[in-house]
């Protein structure tokens, strides 16, 4: 059956914050929606509460399937979608009541393809209000933008279902961290019809589940820096003023976030890192790019010092 929004929540190991999330969705005063719970193979009982609520609302569709990830989850979401709009809501995150209508009312008022609203980050007992209005709602300058005051995630960002066929999104399973960014990216080099809701409709609780599907730990990270070379530099090489901006302003803090990691898990040299030579070059003369390849060299000295030091029982970090 055909609705209006398909509201999609990807789930792994949530049970204890997923009962809060799903009520909020419940209590919306917009009520022509597609709840689809997609389970990601959860170990614990977040299954069984996905079960529970769909066997007392008709709204709520639970799909279970094999632990793939969260871009595995939310591209089977995506899949049954029916609604002409939707929206992806993170298991351990809460939203407004007035999220959908107010969303949906612009959408429909200004025939937009994508509607964006402020949202409010919750972290350690502190919460701050992420102002999220474009300076332009050219959907190349809010792609821009999201290279340093918009968060580009889809949890605040209600999207016309039929543009992910359009745009021909991808979605790629290696991607661990980031893969919202890909996803933005991928909508916003089409000529989208950008909206703005100046409300803070949804909460992000950062660091709540240390078990999410956006946390990458140990070996997944292998994946995180795979796919970050590959599939950004095959989405933004053709466009050199975005690419500029991704090498200016994320390879950087890539390689050094790489390297941190490698003296972490006690590792001499990096899997990651070998996947991002090919952009972070000598031959460049560009300056942040060097500032990245200066970062690895501080990082490689850190793993060597971490070393020394705990041959003698000292660990420093």
């Amino acid at each position: 059956m055909e609705c209006a929004i398909s509201i999609i929540v990807p789930i792994y190991k949530a049970e204890k914050y997923l009962r809060k999330c799903i009520d909020g969705i419940l209590q919306q005063s917009f009520t022509d929606f597609q709840l689809i719970l997609v389970d990601d193979g959860s170990p614990d009982k977040s299954g069984e509460i996905c079960d529970e609520y769909a066997s007392k609302d008709s709204r709520i569709e639970v799909i279970h399937k094999r632990n793939g990830g969260l871009t595995s989850a939310r591209k089977c979401g995506v899949e049954h979608a029916k609604g002409m709009y939707s929206i992806q809501i993170d298991p351990d995150d809460w939203v407004e009541t007035s999220l959908l209508e107010d969303l949906y009312q612009k959408a429909i008022k200004e025939d937009a393809d994508m509607v964006i609203c402020d949202f409010w980050e919750h972290c350690d007992g502190n919460t701050v209000y992420s102002k999220q209005e474009p300076k332009s709602l050219e959907h190349t300058e809010v792609m821009k933008e999201m290279f340093s005051t918009l968060k580009g995630t889809m949890w605040n960002k209600l999207i016309r279902t039929s543009c992910y066929k359009q745009c021909n999104i991808q979605f790629y399973e290696d991607l661990v961290l980031i893969e919202d960014l890909f996803l933005m990216f991928q909508f916003l080099l089409h000529p989208l019809k950008v909206a703005y809701v100046p409300k803070a409709l949804y909460h992000y609780e950062r660091n709540t589940n240390p078990n999410s599907l956006t946390m990458a730990h140990g070996e997944r990270f292998k994946g995180y820096a795979d796919g970050i070379c590959k599939h950004f530099r095959e989405l933004l090489k053709p466009y050199p003023e975005f690419w500029n901006l991704w090498v200016e302003k994320e390879m950087p803090w890539i390689a050094y976030l790489t390297l941190y990691y490698d003296a972490f898990n006690k590792k001499r040299y990096s899997y990651e890192f070998s996947c991002l030579k090919n952009v972070l070059t000598k031959k460049t003369n560009d300056r942040l790019i060097r500032l990245a390849l200066y970062n690895y060299s501080i990082a490689s000295w850190l793993i060597n010092v971490k070393r020394k030091c705990s041959k003698m029982r000292v660990w420093i970090f």
